[in-house]
């Protein structure tokens, strides 16, 4: 949550790219094409996508949560940074990803969430039956 109060002049000095990364980058912004991303839930995550979106990656990430107004605080948030909040269920921006894709934007999912369409394996969890996708 403190990345929040960070500029986006200070988050470029937080996240450091790497020179051979750089090289990468610059290749994926300067394709035709749009970047899909894969990521877990884990580690600083946040920053990174942040970070890159203050670099100049136009990237969309799609999140749920069980809280409308946590929802809405982050989708307001992540804006300051570059990155776009698409809220898992809402079928209207979903139709959008294929648009993001095609104007070079890059899409993140978010592999460890509770897919709707998947069919998952329950583990025990600490006693609890939990999805695994």
């Amino acid at each position: 949550l403190r990345i929040i109060k960070t500029s986006p002049e200070k988050l470029k000095k937080i996240v450091h790219i790497d020179e051979k990364s750089k090289v990468i980058f610059k290749e994926l912004l300067c394709s035709d094409r749009g970047i899909v991303t894969l990521a877990s839930h884990s580690g600083s995550l946040p920053i990174l996508l942040a970070g890159l979106g203050t670099y100049g990656l136009k990237i969309s990430c799609i999140i749920g949560t069980s809280n409308s107004y946590l929802d809405m605080w982050l989708y307001e948030n992540a804006k300051k940074f570059g990155v776009n909040i698409i809220i898992r269920g809402n079928s209207v921006k979903y139709g959008n990803l294929f648009e993001r894709l095609k104007n070079k934007e890059a899409v993140n999912f978010f592999v460890d969430m509770d897919w709707p369409f998947a069919k998952p394996v329950y583990i025990n969890f600490f006693g609890r039956p939990a999805a695994s996708p």
